[in-house]
């Protein structure tokens, strides 16, 4: 099973802002983290050897020495609401009451 993450979503609750990202540009973010399509999806995984969605994003988040916690649930909890017509590429979507 290959990892599959969703670049672009409509409807958020809450987003950790890419205006975060002092260390790159939303361009620089996104070339980095398509390095690793194809990366097989493993359970707790946090490595190039196989990630789970949050392993995956606190990966490339890291390489540009953004610090997330390790689970979603936790990354959820730094962020900040923004409303959908401000998402700038690079933010990270996430869904309540799923």
């Amino acid at each position: 099973m290959q990892l599959l993450i969703v670049m672009s979503l409509i409807f958020s609750v809450q987003i950790f802002s890419a205006d975060k990202v002092n260390a790159a540009t939303s361009t620089e973010l996104g070339a980095f983290a398509s390095k690793f399509y194809g990366t097989p999806y493993k359970f707790g995984g946090t490595t190039p050897e196989g990630f789970d969605c949050s392993g995956y994003i606190r990966n490339v988040f890291n390489k540009f020495n953004i610090s997330l916690p390790r689970t979603s649930a936790e990354q959820y909890n730094v962020g900040e609401t923004v409303a959908k017509e401000n998402l700038q590429p690079g933010d990270l979507v996430f869904f309540a009451n799923t």
